[in-house]
């Protein structure tokens, strides 16, 4: 028997996209260690979410999705995430360093049976494809606005126009 699912509803949510840049390359060349290096990976993320008082919606593979009430604790959580790998790579050869790509976005999402969907989502994956890899976190312009007065190592990155939208995003590092 299906349980009946629940209701949808509208909210305000910070969404970060962490992505593994190379993964491919990485799982070609040595499986077993990759896998090893993105089980570590993951856990180390899901963990920093959890401390920013997030929530971990998926994973797949080497792309990790949080959902955060806050903002702020959503870029501060970006910004562990990449200087957590900054500490876990320092001493890996250079084909074995995990370098992440992060997009975050605040928007409206759809909330239904502990999964989010919508705009929202979709902004911030597309930041991450765009966010340069490690020690960087790509932001739309809602989410700078938003946190332009507690987090200080922003700067101006680009614009990039589609045709169902336009981003203004600044990188953090």
């Amino acid at each position: 028997m299906t349980p009946e699912a629940s209701t949808p509803r509208r909210k305000l949510a910070a969404i970060v996209m962490v992505d593994v840049s190379g993964y491919s390359r990485m799982m070609g060349r040595n499986e077993e260690q990759t896998t090893a290096l993105i089980r570590e990976f993951n856990d180390r993320t899901q963990g920093l979410v959890e401390t920013h008082q997030g929530r971990v919606v998926d994973t797949a593979g080497d792309s990790v999705f949080g959902e955060f009430d806050s903002v702020v604790n959503a870029v501060r959580c970006a910004q562990a995430i990449q200087d957590a790998q900054a500490v876990a790579n320092a001493n890996r050869a250079p084909a074995e360093r995990i370098e992440t790509r992060i997009g975050v976005h605040l928007g409206d999402v759809i909330v239904q049976d502990y999964r989010v969907y919508g705009d929202g989502v979709n902004i911030a994956a597309r930041l991450q494809t765009i966010a340069p890899p490690a020690a960087s976190v790509c932001q739309s312009r809602s989410t700078r606005r938003s946190t332009r007065r507690s987090i200080s190592r922003s700067r101006t990155w680009g614009y990039r126009s589609s045709r169902t939208s336009s981003t203004r995003f600044a990188s953090i590092g």
